[in-house]
């Protein structure tokens, strides 16, 4: 059985049209993988910048607990050599037989430690990064329009819709 010449030009023109939507679907294959290596990039980029603003902020707060530490530090090293310069001079003048009721009323007032608000200060972490989604990195757009440029209204006899160019696009309910 051989093919009638139009039906052999109507084979030819069909295998053309499959190889023509072959390469088409190819490209669109190719197209999409470049999208999303784009994207992907883009969300590890704006990973990166979050780990890097996190771990800048931790360090700012190591270095405020720090500076919290040293200054406190210091105030105890203060009143520590207050105390073993008072020590001393007791010693001193145990020593000379020369203590006196207003000596020891004026150590006494040097003696005097003030540790308030030493224990006040303690990390709490923020609850805000709990429980990190992915809504809080980012979302993914898979139209031409944002969410927030849709609004949803329903009425008693249609569904509409109303886009950034504020039309309205009634649809069956």
């Amino acid at each position: 059985m051989a093919l009638s010449a139009e039906m052999l030009g109507k084979v030819k023109t069909a295998l053309l049209e499959c190889e023509a939507k072959s390469e088409q679907l190819e490209e669109a294959a190719n197209q999409l993988t470049v999208h999303k290596l784009r994207s992907q990039l883009a969300i590890e980029t704006r990973l990166g910048s979050l780990h890097q603003q996190i771990r800048l902020a931790g360090q700012q707060l190591i270095g405020e607990l720090t500076s919290h530490h040293d200054s406190w530090q210091a105030k105890v090293h203060q009143q520590e050599h207050q105390v073993l310069k008072c020590s001393m001079q007791l010693s001193s003048a145990l020593a000379k037989d020369v203590v006196s009721p207003d000596l020891l009323s004026k150590m006494e007032d040097k003696l005097v430690v003030n540790l308030a608000g030493l224990h006040e200060s303690q990390f709490r972490p923020s609850a805000k990064l709990e429980a990190i989604g992915k809504s809080d990195i980012g979302f993914l757009q898979f139209g031409p329009h944002l969410p927030s440029q849709w609004v949803l209204s329903l009425d008693q006899t249609s569904l509409a819709t109303v886009t950034q160019h504020n039309t309205r696009h009634p649809e069956s309910a």
